[in-house]
């Protein structure tokens, strides 16, 4: 015990104070955020299943058209969700073009790109008087999670098409910003209690380095969650906010929470860590033959990734611009996926 508290105490001695105060605070958005998305992971596993075998028991014919009917349902649910005290998050996409989003629809990758910048001064705020955090505490956090929560949930639980870990990119955002974003109620409490008071003013994120060193923890135990590889989590965070540039001081901290959400999945469910168990590795064959068919297959790869992102671009124009009520788009895609 004497050693490892030895361990510790060296360990903490590489940081400052305030290194060691987002240390803490990784670890804390570790734990929350795990506890979010576990629970999202086992409930969408559960309420799938129940879709799956209310589906077996359709019999052949103009009955298989019932599979319409959680699909149907689903939409009609995660529409409500989304239509419901809605938030709007601009998004620049990669040709520059300004885009107005719901906060709850799509993805939600690219909505949390676009919070994850929020707090960082542009040309646009300033003109509106907006500055540093204050412009991502203006934007939903916890609400904003437990909407996100609900329909992806209800949206991959009724066999909607889509994935969790887009998803949970958003909802460890928005999380791990809702940890920080400061209370009136507190607030009020801190101003009689000075112990309070200097735990808040500790705790508290006044700098958008601070925060978005948070909000990338948030994103990292997200997908850790899923994946059960915290180092890949970790470089998934920061690349894709980053865009292919890795930063190294905030990779450190992503990837503590990343760990944190990594072992306590591990406690918790220790047979559901990894995505898939290989039972034999092979070697590789060292033949030319085998290396030219490598670079074949990357660069079809390659050709599929462009077009499949250029199809993407023009399929979320052409869907917004055709069908611009959401009732509409939420049915017409449910319908999509039952056919």
């Amino acid at each position: 015990m004497t050693r490892l508290k030895n361990i510790i105490l060296n360990l903490l001695g590489y940081f400052d104070e305030e290194e060691r105060r987002l240390v803490f605070q990784s670890i804390v958005i570790g734990v929350v955020v795990w506890a979010i998305v576990f629970a999202l992971r086992q409930s969408v596993h559960w309420l799938f299943h129940l879709t799956l075998s209310y589906l077996e028991e359709l019999e052949t014919g103009i009955m298989l058209l019932l599979v319409l009917v959680p699909l149907l349902v689903g939409a009609l649910l995660v529409a409500a969700i989304a239509n419901y005290r809605s938030a709007v998050i601009y998004y620049r996409d990669s040709d520059g073009r300004i885009q107005e989003l719901n906060d709850v629809e799509g993805d939600g990758l690219e909505r949390a790109i676009s919070l994850y910048y929020a707090s960082e001064p542009t040309f646009d705020q300033v003109l509106k008087g907006q500055d540093g955090v204050e412009v991502r505490w203006q934007l939903p956090t916890f609400t904003l999670a437990a909407k996100k929560f609900a329909a992806t949930l209800i949206t991959l639980g009724s066999g909607g098409s889509g994935g969790l870990e887009a998803s949970v990119t958003l909802i460890g955002e928005s999380t791990a910003a809702g940890l920080f974003k400061p209370r009136s109620q507190v607030t009020a409490v801190t101003q009689k209690l000075s112990l309070f008071d200097r735990i808040a003013e500790w705790w508290r994120a006044t700098d958008p380095d601070d925060l978005q060193t948070a909000q990338l923890s948030g994103i990292a135990a997200a997908v850790s969650v899923l994946i059960g590889a915290p180092f890949a989590a970790a470089f998934f965070a920061t690349e894709v906010m980053y865009r292919k540039r890795p930063i190294i001081e905030k990779l450190l901290y992503s990837l503590l929470a990343a760990l944190v959400a990594f072992f306590l999945t591990y406690i918790f469910a220790p047979g559901e860590t990894a995505i898939f168990e290989v039972e034999k590795l092979f070697v590789p064959p060292t033949t030319p033959v085998y290396y030219l068919d490598v670079i074949v297959m990357s660069a079809l790869i390659a050709l599929v990734g462009i077009f499949f992102g250029k199809f993407h671009t023009w399929g979320h124009h052409a869907f917004y611009h055709r069908l611009p009520v959401i009732w509409q788009r939420h049915l017409a895609g449910a319908a999509i996926t039952g056919f």
